[in-house]
């Protein structure tokens, strides 16, 4: 058997097995399947179900829809029951609601919200569900046979043509009953009962509930006129109780309440567990604290009564409760039946009183008006204990101490001096509410260290002795004095430097620096201790003719630093070493003798070469450019001995020592 899809999708049956009876309610998704329905109208036909064989069919409602507009006596019997609902019913199914005023999306959220309340109400009332064409039974069933009903939707309003839409099997022998509520509770607060149970266990059984009073335990009378429901908002998300408010009127009479489920085919479930209730004497008037002194301003008398002094001994007990702020979190004093005053001796500052009565079986607690009982305080706060106290190179100081304790605190004061044994002077204006202070002290002045004390007050201006003091050494943010570069002069292959240290008594250190023209930058030779007291130094690592920078630095323990003045220094004693790497050959037949050497000193401008016969005076014989170690010499005569010598000539006009002769015999 096929089933229109779209339809089924969007249709639900539910059902309820009793005794010779089933119980249908059809559930469309929204208003539009409703309205197809409601339109075309259904039938529901009954087969009896053997092993999946569907046999014997019955037209079990023909038709089913919703009351015609037209059918006054339908109608009628409907509005006799219940004009209020039966009126909403109709108007939601048949008043006009278009209006020139209404807007598409106010109608649709006016649709929508009355056909959410007309599926409520159908949930809570088999005549208006049956009204509405979602509520029907089958009373002539066998419970112990299954039976499969199938839903034919009508072609057109007109037609007698349907097209099966859905089909729900139904085991008659599988009775169903729903479950009891067991979580009713109650208080009584005066002569109202406030009656409440715990709905959303059972939101899948129940659409609303009933609740029944009765005096003797037997018989019982409905209370509410409509069915109470569990509502949520917005600010009740997790609502899970429905509450009811009953008046207990007969001093001392139990009344006894229960509460039936109505379930989702708008019958009654069963009974609820019984609630049982007794109205006490009541209590007409409230209490009053009626006498309220201070005892030399270091205790609080007090006594109480009920307005109606004849009332006195109806509350249970009495508790008088304490604060230390009017609005403030009030702590328990006293508490007793007996007592109508007491002496409160832990007292510091002003409080405030109030006293509760508690009535039977405490379901009523009435509070007196608040008095207040005002202390003349003169104990001061506790010391201050300051926990640190810093000052960074900006001159920026930060002080930390431990709040204090006291609940009547006003504020802390900030004193200061220069040293320990002078008067610490106030240098806040107002008071401090926080636990730090912080504040730009200057760093140039002779004073190193800075030295702090606190204070705290409370309300009352009472004002703590000064704290222990705390010590602040500024930074030292100035250079020492400069030390001086007396000379630096050569000495053979050395260069001897003369100085004179700084004259602070903070410096840790001096260093003596070195730049050489040609390097990346300088470099730190020598660093003095403080008991060098020689103010030379002696740089063994100068080469001839390279040029250098040398300034003394003197740092203190802070890290400032002071510098010398500079010398500029040519290391140059007039003479360089003389070549030694010098190699040569003959070549007769060409008649020519070659000279080779090597010479790696730097800062060459030329190499001057000399020759000499025997036993005659060196001559120069040839000029060469540096960058050239070779010279051939076409100009000798065979028989001859020639000697040779070179030197180089530097930039700076230094020479070197004339190598030694080179002799050749041609």
């Amino acid at each position: 058997m096929l089933f229109h899809a779209q339809i089924a999708s969007k249709i639900n049956v539910s059902y309820f097995v009793k005794q010779k009876q089933i119980v249908f309610r059809v559930l469309p998704k929204d208003r539009v399947v409703f309205e197809e329905i409601n339109a075309k109208s259904m039938d529901v036909v009954r087969y009896e179900n053997q092993n999946g064989n569907l046999t014997s069919p019955v037209m079990v409602r023909s038709l089913l829809r919703s009351y015609y507009e037209g059918d006054t006596a339908a109608w009628m019997k409907l509005f006799r029951s219940d004009k209020n609902k039966a009126g909403f019913i109709y108007s939601a199914l048949y008043a006009k609601k278009n209006s020139e005023k209404t807007t598409p999306s106010e109608k649709e959220k006016f649709n929508k919200m009355s056909y959410h309340l007309m599926m409520l109400a159908c949930s809570l009332d088999p005549e208006i569900a049956q009204a509405c064409g979602l509520w029907f039974a089958d009373t002539l069933i066998n419970n112990n046979k299954i039976y499969t009903y199938v839903f034919s939707m009508h072609t057109t309003s007109t037609s007698a043509t349907t097209h099966s839409v859905l089909a729900v099997n139904v085991d008659a022998s599988v009775l169903r009953e729903n479950s009891i509520i067991n979580t009713v509770k109650g208080k009584k607060k005066g002569n109202t009962a406030n009656i409440f149970w715990d709905a959303f266990d059972y939101k899948n059984e129940y659409s609303g509930y009933n609740i029944y009073r009765s005096e003797d335990s037997l018989s019982y009378k409905k209370l509410n006129t409509a069915p109470l429901i569990l509502l949520s908002n917005q600010f009740e998300k997790n609502k899970r109780e429905v509450f009811y408010q009953d008046t207990l009127r007969d001093r001392g009479k139990k009344v006894y309440y229960v509460v039936k489920g109505i379930n989702y085919f708008g019958a009654e479930g069963r009974i609820s567990n019984v609630l049982v209730m007794q109205p006490f004497a009541g209590i007409n008037s409230a209490p009053l604290i009626d006498t309220i002194k201070v005892v030399r301003n270091t205790n609080v008398k007090l006594s109480w009564r009920m307005q109606d002094a004849s009332e006195n001994t109806f509350p249970e007990k009495y508790v008088l409760l304490k604060s230390n702020k009017e609005n403030g979190k009030y702590n328990k004093l006293f508490e007793g039946s007996q007592r109508f005053s007491f002496i409160d001796t832990n007292v510091r500052e002003s409080c405030y009183y109030k006293v509760a009565a508690i009535s039977r079986n405490k379901q009523d607690t009435l509070f007196s008006f608040t008095r207040m009982a005002t202390i003349i305080d003169t104990t001061p706060p506790l010391v201050v204990k300051i926990i640190s106290a810093t000052v960074n190179k900006k001159g920026e100081v930060t002080v930390v101490w431990n709040k204090n304790k006291e609940n009547d605190l006003l504020g802390y004061k900030v004193f200061k001096a220069n040293r320990p044994h002078d008067e610490f002077v106030q240098i806040t204006s107002q008071y401090i509410k926080d636990t730090i202070y912080k504040e730009r002290v200057s760093l140039k002045t002779l004073s190193k260290k800075l030295y702090y004390k606190l204070s705290a007050s409370d309300k009352n201006h009472n004002s703590s002795i000064l704290s222990a003091e705390v010590e602040i050494e500024r930074p030292d943010t100035i250079a020492p004095s400069a030390p001086v570069l007396v000379t630096v002069n050569p000495d053979k292959d050395r260069a001897i430097i003369k100085y004179i240290i700084s004259s602070s008594d903070d410096v840790t250190t001096h260093t003596l620096v070195r730049e050489q023209t040609d390097s990346a930058g300088y470099r730190n030779l020598f660093v003095l201790q403080k008991t060098d007291s020689s103010r030379t130094y002696i740089d063994s690592l100068v080469t001839l003719g390279a040029r250098y920078t040398y300034k003394l630095q003197a740092t203190d323990k802070n890290g400032n630093a002071s510098f010398s003045n500079e010398i500029f220094f040519l290391f140059e004693n007039g003479f360089r070493k003389k070549i030694e790497d010098i190699s040569y050959g003959i070549d007769r037949s060409a008649q020519k003798i070659w000279i080779h050497w090597q010479y790696n000193e730097q800062g060459i401008e030329k190499y001057i070469l000399y020759r000499g016969r025997k036993n005659e005076k060196l001559t120069i014989i040839k000029t060469l450019p540096s960058g050239i170690f070779q010279f051939t010499d076409n100009t000798v005569n065979m028989g001859n001995f020639y000697e040779y010598r070179i030197k180089a000539v530097m930039t700076n006009g230094a020479e070197s020592i004339i190598s030694k002769p080179i002799n050749i015999q041609y």
